[in-house]
């Protein structure tokens, strides 16, 4: 996006989900420009998420992922400004998700967004008001 469509960084928010989460944060960490960075059930470590998974123990999944998508080990380093949204189906989105949050240094915003329903994450009330609070924010620092 910045090199071949000359967007500024500024105007660029990454939004990585649950496993993406760790590849969101790694591009953020080679773009420190950009302006924000949104992340859904991140896990602290991609490499133990994929150990954990079921159906990937059949073949060594686990040892293509190495280090640099150890979101712990990234987040902290990480000035912009960040959104974590959880969404508690599985206990260990919470833990892991709070885990990430507490890592994180300032700014910060954490939502938890109720998943019980039928409805998708992002048709959430409370999904889109943390959303446009944390863009509209990332609005107001930019200028």
């Amino acid at each position: 996006l910045i090199a071949m469509r000359h967007i500024d960084p500024s105007r660029i928010v990454l939004y990585g989900a649950e496993l993406g989460s760790a590849v969101a944060v790694h591009v953020a960490q080679q773009s420190p420009r950009i302006a924000g960075v949104i992340l859904e059930n991140p896990q602290p470590s991609l490499a133990k998420e994929v150990k954990r998974e079921q159906h990937i123990h059949v073949l060594p999944m686990w040892l293509i992922f190495s280090e640099r998508f150890d979101i712990s080990r990234i987040v902290p380093s990480l000035k912009m400004p960040k959104l974590v949204i959880v969404t508690p189906t599985k206990p260990e989105y919470e833990t892991g998700a709070a885990t990430v949050y507490d890592q994180a240094v300032t700014p910060k915003q954490k939502v938890q967004v109720d998943a019980g329903n039928a409805m998708p994450v992002y048709a959430q009330p409370t999904w889109q008001k943390a959303m446009q609070s944390f863009l509209n924010s990332i609005a107001v620092q930019s200028h």
